[in-house]
């Protein structure tokens, strides 16, 4: 299972801490793939930074959107390559942070629901339009 972990960056995941404990993979790359789908696209690799005491992944909140991932109980399949040249393609060719769209060319990285919502209530319309106001001033009259 997936939830979000907003102090990751767009290419990084953190893992549980019984996986770490088995197979010590920070610091190494993994294929992140979310079913049903199996197209190329659907397929990012992402950095090991840590391990946490929960039971799922941490992804970024940056490639819920490319994951189709709305995190009510989302299942990701995290596939561990320790071969060299493997490696070298998660970093290189999958890492999300160079990923373009096959159908626009853009980026596939984008701000999800949960990011805009987060960002609204931190940083409130009215609280911004009280500290501004003066500039505002100067510009209409």
């Amino acid at each position: 299972m997936i939830i979000p972990a907003p102090f990751l960056k767009p290419n990084e995941i953190i893992i549980p801490c019984s996986i770490e404990k088995e197979l010590r993979l920070k610091g190494k790359w993994i294929i992140l793939n979310r079913m049903p789908s199996l197209t190329p696209e659907n397929f990012v690799g992402l950095k090991v930074v840590g391990h946490w005491p929960h039971h799922c992944l941490g992804i970024p909140l940056e490639i819920a959107q490319q994951m189709n991932a709305d995190f009510d109980g989302d299942e990701c399949n995290a596939y561990v390559v320790l071969n060299p040249q493997s490696q070298a393609e998660c970093e290189t060719i999958l890492n999300s942070e160079n990923n373009l769209s096959s159908f626009t060319m853009e980026l596939k990285l984008a701000p999800c629901h949960d990011m805009l919502v987060t960002y609204y209530l931190k940083y409130n319309i009215n609280l911004f339009f009280l500290l501004k106001i003066h500039l505002y001033i100067k510009l209409f009259v």
